[in-house]
Order: C-alpha cells, then sequence, then structure tokens
C-alpha cells in the first residue's frame, strides 16, 4: 500500500513537472519574434523585383530555402528574428525568399545554383551576383556578408 502510494505521488510530481516545462517552453517559443515573415518577400515575380532593384538603388538578397530544410528554420529562429539584422536588411536591401521546390522558380533555382540550403545570393539590378554564402550564418555573420555586398555593389 505504501509503495502504490509512493508511486502515485511519484506520478503527479512527473506530471507536474511536465506541464511546467511545457509552460516554459511555450513561453520562451513565443517570446522570439518571427522576423522572418515581415523581411522576405514570397510570392515574387522576379523581373518586377529587379526593376524595383534598379529603381531604389537596393541589392535584392535571395534566401534559397525549403520547408523541410532544418538548417533553414533554425537561422528564421535565431537570425533572421534578430531587429537590428532585420531593420538593415529592410532599410538597405530588397529582400525576397525562394523556395527551391516550388515549379515557379525552377529556373532561378538553376540560375544562381541554390544546391546547397540555405543559401543566400545578393544580386545587382541586373541580376549579377555580388555575393553568396551556403550553409547557416550566425548574425554577425550575416552582417559581413551584406557588408561584403554593399562594398561590390558601389
Amino acid at each position: 500500500m505504501e509503495r502504490a502510494r509512493s508511486l502515485l505521488i511519484i506520478k503527479y510530481i512527473f506530471i507536474a513537472f511536465s506541464t511546467m516545462l511545457l509552460m516554459i517552453s511555450c513561453k520562451i517559443s513565443k517570446s522570439i519574434p518571427e522576423g522572418s515573415e515581415t523581411v522576405f518577400e514570397e510570392d515574387i515575380i522576379y523581373d518586377n523585383v529587379l526593376a524595383t532593384s534598379e529603381r531604389m538603388h537596393k541589392p535584392v538578397v535571395i534566401d534559397f530555402t525549403a520547408t523541410w530544410c532544418g538548417p533553414c528554420k533554425v537561422m528564421d529562429k535565431y537570425v533572421f528574428s534578430d531587429i537590428t539584422l532585420t531593420d538593415r536588411m529592410k532599410r538597405e536591401f530588397i529582400n525576397i525568399r525562394i523556395d527551391v521546390d516550388n515549379p515557379r522558380y525552377k529556373d532561378l533555382v538553376v540560375i544562381y545554383n541554390a544546391s546547397v540550403l540555405p543559401t543566400l545570393v545578393i544580386v545587382d539590378d541586373k541580376g549579377a551576383e555580388l555575393a553568396r554564402r551556403q550553409g547557416s550564418l550566425s548574425i554577425s555573420g550575416v552582417h559581413r556578408f551584406l557588408d561584403e555586398a554593399l562594398n561590390a555593389f558601389e
């Protein structure tokens, strides 16, 4: 009888602890802003993007990604949610996101050789590549990448 009572107490402690961990993880995930939705335009016509680039005299950041790409999701959550970075990107660049699995963008995937994900490519208003990075980057790594592209753009 005492053993059954001890097991029941342990079960309730486990349930309480699990619930507390779940609540903490939900609170943490809600506190991380989802910056990527506001940084990148996803439904685009590439010629219009290049025309806007020419008119605004801003280079274009192309984020090649896929829904199944784990490193892409990590960058969304921890890099493209940084407000300083996203503000800079909005101010200095035109930012688009290309899903490599979308048949509409098959030509762009081939043209810019986006065979490794994530791939970030920055182009000028004619579509000429200014800078490229394949694989995950940190916040500071993206800032350095943007600096490199701006230096090539001027």
